[in-house]
């Protein structure tokens, strides 16, 4: 026990002690501060490392209202937005100009305008996107000379005229009589837009659209009403206007009496040998005798 009193009253062993327990506090406190610094550093990155990760963008364009199928695009139907990079294949980048594109399919709001939705035909859209408003496509049945042979192109102008059996006009036979064509003819519909002859919609292409059986017109509520009429009981025919020609002929019921030549037609001496030199045939209607000269 007086041992023990005596080194602990030794300041050589006293000092000693206190310098072990001063750098013992030491090591602890730098053993703390390190392991904060790399929890900080594990934390936080570095300025260059944020830099080097940043998302790389692009711009690209987009709907900015709902596009209809057909319509032709204007400034304000685009709108553009920033997309991580690389943009979806496909898609049509800011710096392209699309106005007056047309649409080829429906396009929402806020979706990505895609070059495969977007053309400059307007054909290419279908048959619905060629129908003016307020008009209807309707198709009649056409044989190659009602089409004059191919020459009939997607957005003539056509008079459409109607031929109807006399047997709709029939009245009662008077007995000993002979039975006559009723037939008549008339000018149905005047200035009407072909939209589509056969399977061609589009006037590109050289190629006539032979073997056509089929046209569709361009035609109100109540044109295809007389349409599907005259088309159930008679049947129709078409005759090509002139581009730029919209006056509107006389319209009336023609039947075998408008046949016969007029008296201020021609000259009177070719007149008379066209008839000398002509097929002569007489028509009955009723109790009237028509005679009819036609050429040789």
């Amino acid at each position: 026990m007086a041992l023990d009193q005596r080194v602990l009253r030794n300041p050589v062993v006293l000092l000693g002690v206190g310098a072990a327990l001063l750098v013992a506090a030491l090591v602890l406190i730098w053993i703390s501060l390190t392991g904060l610094d790399a929890q900080q550093a594990a934390r936080v990155p570095s300025q260059p490392a944020q830099q080097s990760e940043q998302i790389k963008t692009v711009e690209i364009q987009t709907a900015a209202r709902d596009i209809r199928r057909g319509h032709k695009l204007a400034a304000e139907d685009v709108s553009t937005t920033r997309v991580e990079a690389p943009a979806p294949e496909g898609a049509i980048a800011a710096d392209v100009d699309v106005v007056g594109h047309v649409a080829q399919a429906d396009i929402a709001t806020g979706q990505i305008l895609m070059s495969k939705a977007l053309g400059n035909d307007l054909a290419a859209a279908g048959l619905a996107a060629l129908v003016p408003d307020g008009f209807r496509a309707y198709s009649i049945n056409v044989t190659e000379d009602d089409i004059l042979g191919g020459f009939l192109k997607v957005g003539d102008r056509a008079d459409i005229y109607v031929t109807l059996p006399g047997n709709i006009f029939a009245q009662q036979q008077v007995a000993g009589e002979k039975s006559a064509d009723r037939s008549r003819a008339a000018l149905l519909l005047q200035n009407i837009q072909v939209l589509a002859v056969g399977q061609k919609l589009s006037t590109s292409g050289a190629e006539a659209e032979l073997g056509a059986r089929t046209i569709a017109l361009a035609a109100s509520p109540d044109q295809v009403a007389r349409l599907a009429l005259a088309q159930r009981l008679g049947e129709l025919s078409l005759a090509i206007r002139k581009p730029g020609d919209d006056k509107v002929a006389e319209a009336r019921l023609i039947d075998l009496s408008d046949m016969q030549p007029s008296s201020g037609e021609g000259l009177a001496g070719d007149d008379s040998t066209k008839r000398q030199s002509g097929h002569r045939v007489e028509v009955l209607s009723g109790s009237a005798q028509t005679t009819i000269y036609t050429e040789k």
